[in-house]
Parts: C-alpha cells; sequence; structure tokens
C-alpha cells in the first residue's frame, strides 16, 4: 500500500483523479524492470544494502520522485526478511568482542583486513559473514530471505491499483455498480467481499446490481483494520469485465471529493482469481459442525437470498440435514448498520431459516444488547462468538431445528 505522501491524485472540481501511469511511459515501465532485478539479485543482502543500492538508483532515475518512490515502496511491501536465528545475539556479541579484544592485544597488526580475518578465524568463520551473525538481530542487518515474484509490468499495474486502494482508505463510503444482471458475478464478489469481512448492502435495479459499503471513516472503531480489508477487496472488482465505483473521501487537510473509477480506465489485474477459496476460520467451522452436530452437513455458502425487504444476503454457510437446508450469516464488529437491517427485513416472513452470528463486541454495545434482547427471530435463531465463530453456540440452534 502507498503512504498517504505517495498518493499521486488532482481533486478537479469535487472529482479525484489518481494519476495513473500510462503504458507509454517508458521511463516508469524502464524503472520498474530495474527495481524487480534489483530486489531480485539482492535475495540474501541485508537490509541496509538493499537500501543503499535503491538510494543510488533513484538518485540517478529521471522519474517523477513521487512515482519513484511509491514503486520503490510496493517492492519493499513484496520482501521478507529472515529472522534472527539465535535469541541470544547480545552474549553471543559480548563474547566475540572479548575474544577480538584479546586477539587485538597481541598486535601490532599489520592492516586491519588482517585483523578482521584473525577474528572471523577465530570464531571459525569470515568477516562479512562475521558481520551479518553479530548484527543479525537488528533490522538493517536482517537478510532478504525472498521476494514475492511479480514482472515490471505487473508492479506497473500494482501501483496504479494501489493509487485507488490507498485512497479508499480516507473513504467514507463506497457505492459498486455492476451493469449485469448475472448472480454468478455477485456471488464471485460476495466471496471477496465476505474473505476480507466487509459487509454490503446490495439493490437490484434496472442496468444490474448495485452495492453499497461503509467506508473506514464512517465508523466509530477499528477504522484502519476495516480500512485494509476494504483496500485489500478492491483488486477482485479488476476481474470483472464491467464495473464502476464511486467513493467519497476525505483527507485530513485536504478537499473532500469524489473518486470515479470503472473499467474504462483500464486498471489491470495483477492478483489471480482466487474461485471459490474458503477462508481457514470457515474450514474450521465446517468441519466442527460436521464432527460435533450429529447428522448436519455444512458448506461455504454459495446461494444468494432475497430477504422480503428486496435485500440480496449472500450467507457465509449453508447447513444441511436431510431434506432441510438453512443459512449462517456472520456480523463482525464493523456490520453494525448491516445488523440493523437484518433485524428490521421480517426474516420470520422469507420463507427461508436465516440463523444469524454475531461479533461480541457488537453484543456489548447497550443500544445493540437492547434491539438483539427486543427481537424475537433473534432470541430463536441467533448467537454471539469471539473474533472467530465457533459451533458451542450454534449447536443448540441446529439440534432444536432437528427435532
Amino acid at each position: 500500500m502507498l503512504t498517504k505522501d505517495l498518493i499521486r491524485f488532482r481533486n478537479l472540481k469535487g472529482t479525484i483523479k489518481p494519476t495513473w501511469i500510462k503504458k507509454n511511459d517508458d521511463t516508469a515501465f524502464s524503472l520498474a524492470d530495474c527495481l524487480v532485478t534489483l530486489f531480485e539479485q539482492h535475495i540474501g543482502s541485508t537490509k541496509r544494502a538493499l537500501q543503499e543500492q535503491t538510494g543510488r538508483l533513484l538518485e540517478n532515475c529521471p522519474l517523477n520522485n513521487q512515482v519513484a518512490k511509491g514503486l520503490t515502496k510496493l517492492m519493499w511491501d513484496r520482501c521478507r526478511f529472515a529472522e534472527p536465528a539465535n535469541e541470544d545475539m547480545i552474549a553471543q556479541r559480548d563474547q566475540v568482542f572479548e575474544s577480538a579484544n584479546a586477539l587485538m592485544a597481541q598486535g601490532p597488526w599489520p592492516s586491519l583486513e588482517a585483523y578482521r580475518e584473525a577474528v572471523a578465524a577465530q570464531q571459525q568463520t569470515k568477516p562479512a559473514e562475521l558481520d551479518q551473525q553479530l548484527y543479525s538481530d537488528l533490522e538493517m542487518y536482517q537478510p532478504l530471505e525472498a521476494v514475492r515474484e511479480i514482472t515490471g509490468d505487473k508492479l506497473i499495474a500494482r501501483y496504479n491499483a494501489a493509487l485507488v486502494q490507498s485512497l479508499l482508505l480516507q473513504a467514507e463510503s463506497v457505492t459498486i455498480t455492476l451493469p449485469v444482471k448475472d448472480l454468478a458475478v455477485l456471488r464471485d464478489l460476495f466471496r471477496h467481499l465476505k474473505f476480507h469481512q466487509l459487509m454490503v448492502a446490495v439493490k437490484d435495479t434496472a442496468e444490474g446490481y448495485q452495492l453499497t459499503l461503509d467506508g473506514p471513516l464512517s465508523l466509530f472503531q477499528q477504522t484502519k483494520r476495516y480500512g485494509m480489508n476494504l483496500a485489500r477487496f478492491f483488486p477482485a472488482l479488476l476481474h470483472q469485465k464491467k464495473w464502476s465505483l464511486a467513493a467519497e473521501i476525505r483527507i485530513r487537510g485536504k478537499k473532500p471529493g469524489v473518486l470515479l473509477v470503472d473499467q474504462s480506465h483500464k486498471l489491470q489485474p495483477y492478483t489471480q482469481a482466487t474461485g471459490a477459496y474458503v477462508p481457514e476460520s470457515f474450514e474450521l467451522l465446517i468441519q466442527s459442525v460436521q464432527e460435533k452436530v450429529p447428522g448436519w452437513q455444512a458448506e461455504a455458502g454459495t446461494k444468494s437470498l432475497q430477504l422480503p425487504n428486496g435485500d440480496f444476503v449472500f450467507p457465509d454457510f449453508v447447513l444441511t440435514h436431510g431434506d432441510m437446508r438453512v443459512y449462517l450469516e456472520l456480523f463482525h464488529r464493523w456490520h453494525r448498520g448491516a445488523l440493523r437491517n437484518r433485524l428490521k427485513a421480517n426474516l420470520a416472513e422469507s420463507g427461508e431459516c436465516l440463523i444469524l452470528g454475531v461479533d461480541t463486541h457488537l453484543t456489548r454495545d447497550k443500544e445493540m444488547a437492547k434491539e438483539l434482547a427486543a427481537n424475537a427471530y433473534f432470541q430463536s435463531f441467533g448467537f454471539s462468538f469471539r473474533d472467530i465463530p465457533t459451533v458451542t453456540k450454534l449447536k443448540p440452534i441446529l439440534k432444536r431445528l432437528a427435532e
């Protein structure tokens, strides 16, 4: 992700326009290729050595400094540095320094290099390797272990998408329009929304579907985490053929505006389509249901339900017991508005059984707790969970339904 100082955009009469890297910007594409090569060649080198090399590269680069730093930041985000192998590095350094002082007393030495060779030989290693061992617990001396694979072209695509993602971190609300009448498209996006714990209201229009999400700035808590989830969801939208996004953006110290992006801007996807990926926490609940609730089977939800109030719901799970089929929808700490809408949706008249799982961060809120206590449907088909749902609270509801 790009930091605030690296986001390039213009605010033209209230419309926010990111300053993307264009296809004909040979300088930017050349730098992207150089950065990818540089980072790959420095696997095994220290963070300090890599910083020195990237600094030299940027000093001699004719590209806009803000763009160059942005591309470099995205490459740093792809790095994994090795953890220190020895937890007691301070004691090890003290032992080496003590031995080195003893060697120094045996001098004079013909040169500094000869002395360093003797110290390293005493530790049965070489000078460069000894330096790395002694300071590997310090951040600047940690070696680069791996770089997530990417090409120069993909790095440019990643940068252009990152401009949007970083702006979404400052969003108050987000509206996505899909000008298609294909529920399969909607299901695919909802898998990504659920994976990132985002809740959305869906409106069926004459042209297609309209999705409305809260932005991180509309929440009272956990705004940073929610904002990151929203930003990480955005690349999934790039796999759609037709789409548009409108977001109200407020950046401190700057005029507010509306970010408008759609498929005509030709942002290229840089991630693989995940298909029907099921999060690990979902897998654990599915396995627990099948092991601990006799006669019940569970799987990740793939079907949409339309409620009496017109809302579309894509439940997280579908649970079956013989011919009986029920659904489970989860509401996390930032899904207060969506939960309230669900409580008002006359679920008892929907013709389907939708079980509601609510994060305890919501149930501990006094106003929300009163609403849940007063809702007869939730009292019969609702339960609370802490961070990750378990089968313990769900089991009594399923046993009662099977009777």
